[in-house]
């Protein structure tokens, strides 16, 4: 986040580099100019927003990837906990339906094929982070005024940057 909201955006000193004097309103409270100081992060904060959001966003789907290693974790520790409580329930289904006597390779693939229906759903909610978080947020990342209504810290963020130098 630091890279992508920071150094690739809101970065440098505002001043003029041949005079060394600053634009109106920077440092603080309000700088026109797009440079790393708390009074253009407040000004361009609709685009401070978007970036935030949408390196929260990629870095989630990163996480939550199918490949990395985080979410084989998740999966593993889902799919182990889930293996526990389905054996406990096949055998109170086996013995419910007098299949007491039952079969272990039916069960064994009764099991695979609900491993394998675990994954797909994991896999499938975790895919739906991006339009869920954005329809929480109230609409599309744009970088327009007021894009992300229902995620907005505006006001405690202003109160807060504005507090550095």
């Amino acid at each position: 986040m630091t890279n992508y909201v920071f150094k690739e955006f809101f970065h440098g000193k505002c001043q003029n580099r041949t005079t060394g004097i600053d634009p109106p309103g920077c440092p603080n409270p309000d700088c026109p100019v797009v440079c790393g100081t708390p009074g253009s992060i407040v000004h361009f904060y609709s685009v401070f927003k978007t970036r935030a959001f949408t390196c929260l966003v990629r870095l989630v789907e990163e996480l939550t990837s199918p490949n990395s290693t985080a979410f084989q974790q998740v999966e593993n520790a889902i799919e182990e906990a889930a293996s526990t409580d389905r054996r406990r329930g096949m055998l109170r289904f086996m013995r419910n339906l007098s299949f007491a006597r039952g079969d272990s390779a039916d069960r064994g693939r009764f099991e695979k094929r609900q491993d394998h229906g675990d994954r797909t759903l994991l896999r499938r909610l975790l895919r739906q982070f991006r339009p869920f978080l954005t329809m929480a947020c109230g609409g599309t990342a744009s970088g327009k005024q007021n894009g992300l209504p229902n995620c907005s810290w505006e006001d405690p963020f202003k109160q807060y940057i504005l507090t550095f130098p």
